[in-house]
């Protein structure tokens, strides 16, 4: 079945995986990396999944597979760090917050629920690259 918080929802429901399974546990640790949250915490003593409890932390009233287009990946300079975007990441990461709200965004579009919508595994690395590259040049004591 695969480890909780983890696993796609439509693998859940088919137990057909995918490389967009693939893409969506990524997204989940990306998440996980970014907040320095469990993929499922507890909220209010309710479990709750990561996904679910940052798409609340943005005051998201779409849902997230609406939030999660392809825009992370194709405009990612006109990206915005908005104060909700921001509550989420933690503190502690080393990396511009410019960066860390598209890197957010990015983890959400890996997590859309329409496997359409999230971006394929190339399409990921080579975004994941522009971003590392962008944060060196930003912070070269990371050389």
């Amino acid at each position: 079945m695969g480890t909780p918080g983890y696993v796609d929802p439509t693998y859940a429901q088919t137990r057909k995986a995918t490389t967009a399974s693939d893409v969506y546990s990524f997204g989940i640790l990306i998440l996980e990396l970014i907040t320095c949250k469990k993929a499922v915490l507890s909220v209010n003593n309710q479990p709750i999944h990561l996904r679910d409890w940052v798409s609340q932390q943005l005051h998201s009233s779409a849902s997230l597979e609406d939030s999660s287009t392809e825009a992370p990946l194709e405009a990612p300079h006109e990206l915005q760090a908005s104060t909700d975007s921001l509550e989420v990441i933690d503190p502690r990461l080393a990396m511009p917050q410019p960066i860390a709200v598209r890197l957010l965004h990015l983890a959400l579009s890996c997590t859309a629920m329409s496997l359409a919508s999230r971006p394929s595994m190339m399409k990921l690395v080579l975004e994941l690259e522009t971003l590392r590259n962008e944060c060196l040049a930003a912070q070269p004591s990371l050389v």
